[in-house]
């Protein structure tokens, strides 16, 4: 693990703590894993890696959707989740089917990079509002 790459293991250093919110929020941290892994498909494909994560992300699709589909709360969310995979997807088949223009070598590197980070952005507002919106407790310390 030491040896592996840096962001391998800084992203499972993000994937604790939303692992652990899984009961609070189930879509979010199923959500979250499947960005952090996304994130990582550039440096899978330069590993030969890819037949792999595909086989690992539908597993852990049809594990994650066992009680039916994904809980969420709003069909609208659904939707979202749903056209977000989608368009995962396809950046994984530009980036692993289509050579990429000469003059722009790392295209499809930075497309992935700058949609993993509008999500990563996005899960970071979401679970600070929530957490500025949890009620705080009584700590039973009478204050003067």
């Amino acid at each position: 693990l030491f040896s592996y790459q840096v962001h391998e293991k800084s992203i499972l250093l993000a994937c604790l703590p939303a692992a652990l919110l899984t009961l609070e929020s189930p879509a979010c941290a199923i959500y979250f894993a499947f960005v952090s892994t996304f994130s990582m498909f550039p440096l899978l494909v330069k590993d030969g890696l890819v037949a792999p994560y595909g086989c690992c992300l539908a597993i852990y699709f049809a594990a994650a959707s066992l009680n039916g589909r994904i809980l969420f709360d709003e069909s609208w969310k659904w939707i979202l989740f749903v056209a977000s995979v989608f368009f995962a997807l396809v950046l994984n088949v530009l980036k692993v089917a289509v050579e990429p223009p000469l003059r722009f070598p790392y295209l499809f590197d930075l497309a992935i990079s700058a949609f993993a980070f509008v999500h990563f952005l996005g899960f970071y507002l979401f679970w600070n509002i929530k957490l500025w919106k949890l009620k705080t407790r009584q700590s039973g310390i009478k204050s003067d």
